[in-house]
């Protein structure tokens, strides 16, 4: 069985936004990111279209041979914005106050991620939420006895 390559799941799921959808290729360890319409036409119109747009095909791959696809977790399932209250739970004194503060209400990823900046400690937080993603990677490829290289 091919190794999928964990670094190019965490790509992908940093990637997504509303309406994108992600996929590993379990027998050829391909991680495939497309928007959903595509996936709606493809299911409405089958794998033919007007300008022989490969990405068409593949989401008609996607919806006829399901068993072969795994969705990979969206943003829902890996919930960015639990990280950042985790994160700012590990800091200590004022700046955990701070943080706790910044991540309430609308607009919480912008303040977050500001102060993040004003504090000096971007690369931690990166550096946390890289590994976060990666745990999700991980357990991703498990629950798909999918094997993994860093």
């Amino acid at each position: 069985m091919v190794k999928v390559k964990l670094q190019d799941i965490i790509e992908e799921m940093s990637f997504q936004f509303d309406e994108w959808c992600s996929f590993l290729h379990l027998d050829t360890g391909e991680v495939i990111g497309m928007h959903e319409d595509l996936l709606m036409q493809a299911e409405e119109n089958g794998p033919e279209s007007e300008d022989g747009e490969e990405d068409l095909t593949t989401a008609w791959d996607i919806f006829i041979n399901t068993e072969k696809y795994a969705a990979l977790p969206d943003r829902f399932e890996i919930n960015e914005y639990s990280m950042m209250e985790d994160f700012c739970l590990l800091q200590e004194g004022e700046n955990k106050e701070k943080l706790l503060y910044a991540i309430r209400g609308g607009g919480a990823f912008r303040r977050f991620k500001d102060l993040v900046l004003a504090l000096g400690i971007e690369q931690e937080w990166y550096d946390y939420r890289d590994s976060r993603y990666r745990q999700v990677a991980i357990r991703f490829c498990e629950r798909h006895n999918m094997p993994y290289e860093e």
